[in-house]
Parts: structure tokens; C-alpha cells; sequence
């Protein structure tokens, strides 16, 4: 199966696009809709969210899903080094000693969570967007 990253994905309006990770000259990105995701059994998706899929043309020329999966992602534990709820984002610091990753309120909120306190320990994956830009994702509050 070919592999992908998540360009883009609404659940509000029911449809996203793959990047292909081999984009073969003249390949444009790959459509999936809200059908796609619930035949796969999955109920939404991350920017970046890495992907297999199959595809096939429709009679428009344009290039849709028709299998899909998700690659889950390693989760990591850090603490909360530092989170601006005015601002909408912060920083989570690995304890595994890497990079400080950063945190955007949307993930907080996609986790049930109203802010993030500083010193609070969470469990997370780390995805890297268009650009190598990473961020933490699907959080959960860890003891």
C-alpha cells in the first residue's frame, strides 16, 4: 500500500487530502471523504497524521481514497513546561531530554482539556506538519 502524510482534513465538512510520500510527476494529492474515514474506522484525523492508503481516478481526473489506515504514532511523556491560554499555545518538555515540543490549544481542546497547567505531565505523539514544523497530539493527562 502506498503511505502518506494528512495535508488537510475538516471533520466539519467531511473531507481531507493525502500527500503522497512519492509524488510521481503531474501526481496531485489524493481526496478522501467522511465515508473513507468511517469505512477504515477512524473517527477523525491529525495534519500530518501518517497514512496507507489505496486510491483509484473517478471520471473528473481526480484521485480518491478507497482504502485506508492509519499509522499510529509512538507516544512520548513529557511535562508542561510552559502554556499561554491568551496566546493558545505552549510547550511540553520531553522526558526523554529532547526538544521542547510545541502545544496548540485545539489539541487541548481535541483531548477534553480546558488549559494546561505548568509542571502537568502528559502523554502524547509528536507529529511533524508540512515545513518539518512538530507538535504534540491526541494528549492525555498522565500521573
Amino acid at each position: 500500500m502506498p503511505t502518506g502524510t494528512v495535508k488537510f482534513y475538516n471533520a466539519q465538512r467531511g473531507y481531507g487530502f493525502i500527500r503522497p510520500d512519492k509524488l510521481k510527476r503531474g501526481q496531485k494529492d489524493v481526496w478522501m471523504g467522511k465515508a473513507d474515514l468511517q469505512r477504515a474506522g477512524v473517527t477523525n484525523l491529525i495534519e500530518g497524521q501518517p497514512v496507507e492508503y489505496e486510491s483509484t481516478v473517478d471520471g473528473h481526473g481526480r484521485t480518491n481514497v478507497t482504502e485506508l489506515k492509519v499509522i499510529a504514532l509512538s507516544r512520548q511523556k513529557g511535562v508542561v513546561e510552559a502554556f499561554d491560554a491568551a496566546k493558545g499555545y505552549g510547550f511540553v518538555h520531553p522526558c526523554d531530554g529532547s526538544k521542547n515540543v510545541f502545544v496548540h490549544i485545539s489539541a487541548v481542546k481535541r483531548a477534553g482539556l480546558a488549559i494546561l497547567q505548568e509542571g502537568q505531565s502528559l502523554e502524547y505523539e509528536v507529529v511533524t506538519h508540512k515545513g518539518g514544523k512538530q507538535s504534540a497530539e491526541n494528549l492525555k493527562v498522565s500521573l
